[in-house]
């Protein structure tokens, strides 16, 4: 297309939508605050005649008889009842700019089944190519009054609702704003007189000024927005948290927590990575970073795992290195576990899994052969069952099938190591934490293991602690030569298993303050 039709079709385009536009007068007002034509006989200030022409309407209207209401003009058919009703394509004759004569051109029209403490809008809309100024008086009209016009014929077929009192009738007007007329050779051009078509509404208002035809609107809106909020927002701050790490700039992929120093949500530094892991594990070399990081992988929500613990009289005392070495691995994997504390002398252990030892566990996410919660006891065959049955979960294990028997190795060494050795130390301390009904079955079954009084056992104790440091010798080494952990830059089962043992000798005995010095590796570990 040239220019000039591109002019053309913008001048079109420009005239159709002023010439489609509507403007909109509004006339806000409350039955509380009008008042009857008798009231504004008496007194000129009213708030329902806020202008002389109103007033005088008025006036006019009580001294005529209300005749001067054409029969056609206030029939029902302009009788306009809220909550929302139009009239639609009124017409209304503008008056004359600078008309100064008395006599107006208003539309009258009755206002029935108001309440008399709600607000309402009367509203018209009129063509943008016509423009006017609209004017409206609202009259409140008492029942005899009314009664009185009816009769009369002024109001024929108008009636009033049995239970109101009084009536409102409002007088529209209008006000030609356009071009002024003109005068040519001593002759006034004669204005535009023709009707102008308008939509008149009466509305009630809510709320202090939000009107009733709007409300459905307003409700699809609010659906939209709480449908918006509880299905799309969540999914939006979702994929945005799993796209932007938490200092909101650099991409967040979820990595595997290898022993290797990998945390969650970061990327790990090639050099770290063994090749084992490498070869199993589904990761992705960064040429750029020089970093692997694994494909984003949608986290799965599993039901806690209850585990059986052993306590003292007070529940929350937990001293068991096995079930210590368990509640590490569940921290490790990230798994939600719930504790089932147990004694001695309980018999819910042996019920559950058939044997009188702890730590057992029940996992809820996998099911037996009879579609029951599946039980495991014994903290290695737990750390088995975990690492088998949660593959997507970090692992403790360093290395595949050979980390997991080296691991079984580290195990039964720290076992037959510290084990002995630390009941030595503080079976007298245990002995004092138990419940009274644990107190006879663990002194008689420790002192025949140790094959002597516990007294005796933790009398000579003082001498129990060079061996106790000696025997750390091979940890003490490996934290020597730069490891954060004995696994590594990061804890695994190592780690996990030997931090068991020292749980144990700290929540039962103040004596294992005196076990390690203050610069020592391993005590520097431990706090780690």
């Amino acid at each position: 297309m040239s220019r000039h039709s591109w002019l053309i079709l913008f001048l079109f385009c420009t005239f159709y939508l002023k010439a489609s536009r509507c403007d909109v007068y509004k006339f806000p007002f409350a039955l509380s605050e009008l008042r009857s034509l008798g009231e504004l006989n008496e007194d000129r200030s009213t708030t329902s005649a806020n202008n002389d022409h109103c007033l005088v309407l008025g006036k006019r209207l009580l001294l005529d008889g209300f005749k001067s209401i054409r029969h056609d003009v206030c029939s029902p058919s302009r009788a306009l009842q809220p909550p929302y009703q139009e009239l639609c394509f009124e017409s209304i004759v503008p008056r004359q700019p600078l008309s100064s004569s008395a006599e107006r051109a208003f539309r009258w029209y009755l206002l029935s089944g108001l309440d008399p403490d709600a607000q309402f809008e009367l509203r018209v809309s009129y063509p943008a190519t016509s423009p006017s100024v609209f004017e409206a008086c609202f009259f409140l009209v008492e029942r005899a009054e009314f009664e009185r016009a009816c009769s009369e014929g002024s109001w024929k077929g108008a009636a009033l609702p049995a239970h109101a009192e009084s009536v409102v009738v409002a007088a529209l007007n209008a006000t030609y704003t356009g071009v002024s007329p003109l005068r040519l050779c001593g002759f006034q051009l004669a204005m535009d007189r023709s009707y102008r078509q308008t939509v008149i509404a009466l509305d009630a208002l809510y709320f202090g000024g939000v009107p009733f035809s709007t409300m459905p609107t307003i409700a699809i809106a609010a659906l939209a927005v709480l449908l918006v909020w509880l299905f799309l927002v969540p999914v939006v701050i979702q994929f945005t948290q799993q796209l932007l790490g938490e200092t909101g700039g650099k991409p967040k992929v979820q990595a595997y927590k290898t022993m290797h120093g990998c945390v969650a949500g970061t990327s790990l530094d090639c050099a770290i990575v063994p090749r084992e892991v490498l070869a199993t594990q589904p990761l992705s070399y960064n040429l750029e970073l020089n970093t692997i990081t694994c494909p984003l992988m949608a986290e799965k929500s599993y039901a806690p795992i209850t585990i059986y613990e052993l306590v003292g009289a007070d529940p929350l005392r937990r001293f068991s290195p096995f079930v210590w070495q368990v509640l590490f691995i569940l921290e490790h994997k990230g798994l939600k576990w719930k504790g089932a504390p147990w004694r001695f002398t309980d018999p819910e252990v042996e019920q559950v899994s058939g044997q009188k030892l702890v730590p057992v566990i029940i996992d809820p996410n996998h099911l037996d052969g009879y579609g029951k919660p599946t039980i495991v006891s014994d903290s290695w065959k737990i750390v088995e069952y975990l690492e088998d049955n949660y593959p997507d979960l970090p692992s403790v294990f360093v290395g595949g099938h050979a980390g997991r028997t080296q691991a079984m190795f580290f195990r039964q060494w720290v076992l037959h190591s510290f084990g002995s050795l630390s009941m030595a130390i503080i079976a007298k301390d245990i002995h004092d934490h138990l419940a009274e009904k644990d107190k006879q079955y663990f002194r008689e079954s420790r002192e025949k293991r140790l094959g002597r009084s516990l007294e005796l056992a933790v009398a000579d104790r003082e001498t129990l602690v060079d061996p106790f440091r000696n025997r750390l010798e091979p940890a003490r080494a490996t934290l020597k030569s730069g490891a954060k952990f004995l696994t590594g830059d990061a804890p695994g089962y190592a780690d996990y298993v030997l931090m068991g043992y020292f749980m144990w000798l700290r929540n039962t005995s103040s004596f294992a303050a005196k076990l390690l010095e203050k610069d020592d590796p391993v005590e520097l570990w431990r706090d780690r």
